[in-house]
This record gives structure tokens, sequence and C-alpha cells, in this order.
């Protein structure tokens, strides 16, 4: 297994070991009708936002639920959307479960304007209020969900290198 040591200001070693795999994805209301958003639609919209005229239907940043710059998830989309994670559009939400929750909430008259993020382990149990959209990275012809489809939880397109946004979980504990 891998492991970095890491010495803190007390001489005790740190171990970090590389865990499971996470997808992270973009996520919309079920009411939303959007089913997919590509790296392109991910830059206009969190790196340009309404300022840009081919945001629609994400026109209102009000309704963009993210999370903070120094967030696994919003670091991960940042680099497969290119946009920096420091100069997102966007509210953002605290952490994960106020993202899926605030987005559960949308009411269904504004669900195709609201957007968010989440990992997997927050959208996969909440999928009968969010959607997971189907994602197409740079340089893709078409869009994927991390499983086989958009009702289906086996992560099938991670596991063949077609769903591009994933990263290990960071596990951290003492050692001698």
């Amino acid at each position: 297994s891998f492991a970095t040591y890491v010495p803190n200001d007390k001489d005790v070693n740190i171990a970090e070991y590389l865990g499971p795999i996470q997808p992270m994805t973009f996520v919309v209301p079920t009411a939303s009708s959007q089913t997919a958003i590509s790296a392109e639609m991910g830059h206009v919209v969190f790196g340009r936002s309404a300022m840009d005229p081919n945001s629609a239907p994400w026109s209102d940043p009000a309704l963009y639920f993210i999370r903070n710059s120094g967030s696994g998830t919003q670091q991960m989309m940042a680099r497969a959307i290119g946009v920096d994670a420091k100069r997102w559009w966007g509210a953002d939400q605290g952490g994960s479960t106020k993202v899926r929750d605030t987005l559960k909430a949308v009411q269904s008259t504004r669900a195709d304007g609201a957007i968010g993020i989440l990992s997997t382990d927050f959208a996969d149990p909440a999928r009968g209020g969010v959607k997971i959209l189907a994602f197409q990275a740079a340089q893709q012809l078409c869009g994927y969900y991390p499983d086989s489809s958009p009702f289906s939880k086996d992560k099938a397109a991670v596991r063949d290198g077609h769903y591009s946004v994933w990263g290990p979980i960071h596990f951290f504990t003492q050692v001698a």
C-alpha cells in the first residue's frame, strides 16, 4: 500500500494512505431537464457566469451551489473545467450536506437553472432529490455518467476510464 510520512511540529509521524476511488459530479435537482454538462460549459458557468450569454440555462449564480476553494470536490472539478477553484461563481454552501439539501429544496420552476457539485458518496444516496449529470471532459466526443446508466451505482465508467473526475480518499494515521 502507498504511504507518505509527514512529520509534524511534535516529531510525530503521520502516514497518509490512499483509499477507495471517489468520483466528483455535477448535480441538478431531479425536476431539472438537464442531463449533461461539458467541461466547456462548466468553464462558462463557473468561470464567467451570467456575464456570458452562453451560460443558459444556468444563468443565475445564486443557483450555483458550490463548496469552498479548499474542498477536494471543488479542487477536482476546477481542474476538470479549467477554472481556478478560488474564482468560482456561486454560493459557498460550506459543505456537501448543505449543497445536497439546498439543491433538493429548489422549486421546480427554478430547477433548470440550479446546479451544484457533489462527490458520489453524497449524490448517490440523494438520487430521489438530485440528479447526477453526465460529464463530457475536454477532448471527449460525448458525456459519461460515473455509472453505466443514470440509474445504476456501479461506477463502470470510472473503472473503464470514460468518467474522468475522480480521486482517492485519503486516510491519515499516526505511526511510530
